[in-house]
């Protein structure tokens, strides 16, 4: 009996300590909502989902004049083509790299071989002392 009342307590605890964190989840909702809609009465939005004209406006200035926009529009194209032939310029290193890679590696061979022929004529040809 004793046992079936620490268990009965121990479920009453568990549940109590989960309600307290639903309520707590509940308020840290309510709280954030609650701190949107009164930023955006600060702002002068009095509706969170409708923008204002002072809203619209500032998004408006935000945007660029045509000579600044055709400047950054230029300055960005232009930095882009000099990534991208930098970048193919890399590529073709590589590439080159690789090629010189393994004549180095058929270089290497025929060094080799051409020892091992003379090697048949001067036998200590490739020996040090």
């Amino acid at each position: 009996m004793n046992q079936d009342n620490l268990y009965n307590f121990s479920l009453l605890v568990i549940a109590l300590i989960l309600i307290l964190c639903i309520c707590r989840y509940h308020n840290i909702k309510k709280e954030k909502y609650y701190n949107n809609i009164n930023s955006n009465n600060i702002n002068g939005n009095n509706n969170i989902y409708v923008p204002t004209n002072n809203q619209i406006e500032k998004k408006r200035k935000f945007g660029c004049s045509g000579e600044v926009f055709k400047k950054k529009m230029y300055n960005f194209y232009k930095n882009l083509d000099m990534y991208q032939k930098t970048y193919e310029k890399k590529q073709d290193t590589l590439h080159k790299y690789e090629e010189l890679s393994d004549k180095l590696v058929d270089v290497k061979k025929n060094l080799i071989k051409s020892e091992e022929d003379v090697k048949t004529c001067i036998p200590n040809f490739s020996e040090t002392n």
